[in-house]
């Protein structure tokens, strides 16, 4: 058997962009949602239709990430999925450095700010020493008196 896609990323990204299993199309958001694991942005990062995929979700315990990544030699005939899981129990730096290390394994650079973005995103959700929000003293209210 071959180990290489029967088709090409492109055209396996026409056909499925609009049909498949994971979109969530929101009524009034003029956009269309995709749930996919590995999708970081669509269409080029789509996890679907590229043969190295990345994944970057919380740790379920709350503290540090998961990362999940398929190797791009991973034959599409094969029983188990190929996917690859890291977790990564270290502060943001130590992530960022490892997903570095991933994209540039896996060949995928174009992947670099997205993810780091994404690293980022997470960490801020799992930081619980945030300032409360400060809340504004109500202005009064004038009335005219004559």
């Amino acid at each position: 058997m071959s180990h290489a896609n029967p088709v090409s990323d492109d055209l396996l990204w026409l056909l499925t962009r609009k049909q498949n299993a994971y979109i969530h199309k929101r009524r009034g958001a003029g956009r269309v949602f995709s749930v996919e694991r590995g999708n970081l942005k669509s269409p080029k990062f789509s996890g679907l239709a590229n043969r190295a995929t990345l994944d970057i979700s919380s740790h379920p315990s709350g503290r540090g990430f998961t990362i999940a990544y398929r190797e791009p030699k991973t034959s599409p005939y094969a029983v188990k999925s190929g996917i690859e899981t890291k977790e990564l129990k270290g502060g943001k730096k130590e992530a960022k450095k490892e997903i570095v290390k991933l994209l540039d394994s896996l060949g995928r650079p174009e992947l670099y700010q997205t993810a780091l973005a994404r690293i980022d995103a997470i960490s801020a959700s799992q930081n619980t020493n945030r300032k409360p929000q400060r809340v504004r003293a109500a202005r009064p209210v004038y009335t005219e008196t004559d």
